[in-house]
């Protein structure tokens, strides 16, 4: 946890601009006790609000996460807050737990204070803010709610609730097409779909085609049901465990997941297409970017804050500070092409400068922000999708570079433990999710090349024995 810095002034962006990065920043809330806490990140990336209180019967602090603080985005009070709305909020929770705490002391029973579908997914997102580290789970879980859950369930009171009201919406929303993205959608707005299959390829299909290529599509859709509707029963099961809704009427209990789901197909590259992806790439700051991706296995956001000093070149490996749920710092180890690639890339620049520039892009927005002369969130969308193009490749995103380079290392045998050692993962439960599938070939090729010989694989000397007819 980063440092605190008492009684900040956070009113204000500009004020909030000139506080010290990656500590927590804070004042206390007047009217209540406890305190709205502030966090500035590195780079170009919003700040984040958190409240923070006191139990006096414990002596312990707890902290929660209230949103992301509208440092980019204008506040839209529920994913995006502004100064105003982050103290109602602090001041609200710190209110409610307050309450809590006189319950406790009186030994009452729990009230029921859960009535809609949307209440739950509320409480529950709170507790699920509170319990994960990764702003990436947390604004997934909230958009799902958001998007997916509430506009057709929100309202619902749990109690009028029923088997055939989820499983109906499950059913819906497998047979619709992806969410319509684009835009900041304002509060109130209407969620599109696209359709199942794009109206530009639907086109140039028979109706065979169609139906085959719909189908594929609602099986991949199930696979983002399924996320959703685990989401929702988790909602309801947390808020049925905090005994805030009756327990004598669990109608999301039945409701299955759909079978037979696979997920979405990680896509990975061939060696082929990473050599014609790296030759097509639109500029020279670029191509270092796409190497370094491609020889690591880093995410873009490790590769964008790396520095020189980071390359290790006595240790063959480069330091990343992990940016996904298991975001501890790691060393990533190198072939040696790569730490020759990396011995070329840092020559004649100091330790504290990024590793991977822009140079070569001139900004007209975001030129003040910090590491402007690197790369910042999204700048490798379009030269990607350009690099795609002139290579024939079909498009794809950064972080299938990061599945490309896991692939090839368990095809050539890598051990599951040592990759996602090599991948910032904690365990090997996801590296055996996605890639799996591709060890036993590798398995086959080490027990080939490593079991000994014995000189017993002659001719069989056991004779059948016959069976005498009665």
């Amino acid at each position: 946890m980063g440092r605190t810095i008492r009684s900040a002034a956070l009113d204000t962006l500009t004020k909030r601009k000139g506080l010290e990065s990656r500590a927590y920043h804070q004042e206390p809330l007047t009217t209540t006790g406890g305190y709205l806490r502030y966090r500035r990140p590195d780079l170009d990336k919003a700040g984040t609000w958190f409240a923070r209180d006191l139990d006096p019967t414990t002596g312990k602090m707890a902290q929660a996460r209230l949103a992301e603080a509208d440092d980019r985005l204008p506040a839209d009070g529920r994913l995006v807050m502004d100064y105003a709305q982050a103290v109602t909020e602090a001041t609200s929770w710190v209110k409610s737990r307050a309450k809590e705490r006189t319950r406790v002391a009186k030994g009452e029973a729990a009230q029921l204070k859960i009535r809609t579908v949307k209440d739950a997914l509320d409480y529950y997102l709170k507790v699920f803010k509170s319990d994960r580290k990764s702003k990436v789970s947390q604004d997934n879980a909230v958009q799902c709610a958001d998007t997916q859950i509430l506009p057709e369930l929100g309202d619902i009171l749990i109690s009028e609730l029923t088997a055939a009201r989820i499983t109906k919406w499950k059913e819906d929303l497998a047979g619709r097409g992806r969410r319509k993205t684009g835009w900041v959608r304002k509060e109130g707005e209407t969620v599109e779909f696209l359709p199942l299959v794009p109206v530009k390829k639907a086109k140039d299909m028979t109706p065979a085609q169609l139906e085959a290529a719909t189908k594929i599509a609602i099986d991949r859709r199930k696979s983002s049901v399924n996320w959703a509707l685990a989401l929702l029963k988790s909602a309801l099961n947390c808020v049925l465990a905090q005994q805030l809704i009756p327990a004598d009427h669990t109608p999301w209990i039945p409701v299955a997941l759909f079978k037979g789901v696979k997920g979405v197909r990680v896509r990975f590259l061939t060696v082929a297409e990473q050599v014609r992806l790296v030759n097509s790439c639109p500029d020279q700051d670029f191509t270092l970017l796409i190497k370094a991706a491609l020889f690591t296995g880093a995410r873009y956001a490790e590769l964008a804050s790396a520095t020189v000093a980071d390359f290790d070149a006595e240790n063959a490996s480069l330091r990343v500070d992990g940016k996904g749920k298991d975001n501890a710092v790691r060393n990533v180890y190198l072939s040696a092409e790569a730490e020759a690639f990396f011995r070329e890339v840092v020559a004649g620049l100091r330790g504290s400068e990024l590793l991977l520039l822009r140079a070569e892009v001139m900004r007209t927005t975001r030129k003040d922000a910090a590491h402007a002369n690197g790369w910042l969130k999204d700048d490798a969308k379009t030269p990607m999708r350009q690099a795609c193009k002139a290579a024939g490749i079909d498009p794809l995103n950064f972080h299938q570079l990061r599945h490309s380079y896991a692939s090839e290392m368990v095809r050539r045998g890598m051990p599951l433990m040592m990759l996602a050692q090599q991948l910032g993962h904690k365990d090997t439960r996801m590296v055996e999710k996605h890639y799996g599938h591709l060890a036993p070939s590798a398995v086959k090729d080490a027990v080939r090349a490593l079991a000994p010989t014995l000189g017993i694989s002659g001719p069989v000397k056991v004779q059948e024995l016959g069976i005498k007819k009665a």
